[in-house]
């Protein structure tokens, strides 16, 4: 008997913000930086600096990473403008984990939403939904939304449970990424 797929719609979400590595001035030595969720707005006269805040993790001396530099009111949106006066954090988000920043050091942990148990023979059509550029593994992500270790997965991909391949599993998560799964019925 064929049964029809479900589609599923997984979305990986960052438990916290990325740490950036730089020489702290205080401690003298390279520390890790973290994003204070925070950012600064300056003006001087026609022209805005906006910086996103990070501090040390020891002295909590700060860093500024510069968004937008000597820019003209009028070439920015005015609700991104609202965004950085309130402190949105789905702004910070997006810049903390912008493409071309430096790399991240310390990775913040994520979280898997929309993940369901599946009956018995069961198939699911699952997709991947990754706002942020997260720096983790493939494997990483579908071990803790299946509640499963390392070995077991690739037990699955053996067995043909998951439309995937060994070499994917240990790539980076991205964006859109489509995979099948499918559910057996426990053999005894």
């Amino acid at each position: 008997m064929t049964t029809i797929p479900t589609r599923a719609l997984w979305r990986v979400l960052p438990e916290g913000l990325p740490g950036l590595l730089h020489r702290c001035p205080r401690c003298d030595t390279p520390r890790t930086f973290r994003c204070t969720g925070r950012f600064r707005v300056n003006a001087n006269k026609r022209r805005l600096d906006v910086w996103l805040i990070y501090s040390c993790e020891v002295c909590k001396a700060t860093r500024l990473r510069p968004v937008h530099e000597r820019i003209r009111p009028e070439d920015l949106a005015p609700e991104r403008y609202r965004q950085y006066l309130r402190n949105d954090l789905g702004a910070i988000r997006e810049l903390a984990f912008e493409p071309g920043t430096q790399p991240h050091v310390d990775p913040p942990g994520f979280r898997v939403e929309g993940v369901r148990t599946l009956r018995p023979q069961e198939h699911a059509e699952v997709r991947l939904l990754v706002p942020y550029r997260l720096q983790v593994r493939l494997d990483r992500v579908l071990c803790q939304a299946l509640g499963c270790s390392r070995s077991q997965l690739q037990r699955q991909v053996a067995r043909g449970e998951l439309s995937l391949t060994r070499a994917q599993l240990r790539r980076p998560v991205k964006d859109g990424l489509q995979f099948v799964l499918r559910h057996q019925a426990e053999t005894e």
